[in-house]
């Protein structure tokens, strides 16, 4: 399974469909959350908020749908869940599929004559 910043290259950045999507690192199981840029020494990536597997629901079901990656690191719920992690979208392996929801990069540019 390729990795999810190898998939973004694939969908030129396209990050729509992404939230509930399933993927390990280090050999453990995640959904990412939300996305977010991430400065990596002067190269910009995505950075990927990412809740334990089994505590997504948990968190779907309790969080505001306007709360942000940081906002959501800092948020503490009111039931003992696991431990919420950022990373790389280089270091997260695909563990299942990623909807294509739009499409938008299949669209063949457009030339002006």
């Amino acid at each position: 399974m390729p990795t999810v910043a190898e998939e973004l290259e694939r969908r030129d950045g396209c990050r729509y469909g992404l939230r509930g999507v399933l993927v390990r690192l280090n050999d453990v199981e995640y959904r990412i959350w939300s996305t977010h840029w991430l400065d990596t020494g002067g190269k910009y990536d995505i950075g990927l908020v990412l809740i334990p597997r089994n505590e997504f629901n948990h968190y779907a079901a309790n969080l505001p749908t306007t709360m942000k990656g940081a906002e959501l690191v800092a948020w503490k719920p009111n039931y003992p869940v696991g431990t919420i992690e950022t990373a790389e979208s280089a270091q997260c392996i695909l563990a299942s599929p990623w909807p294509e929801v739009c499409g938008c990069y299949k669209k063949e540019p457009s030339h002006a004559d």
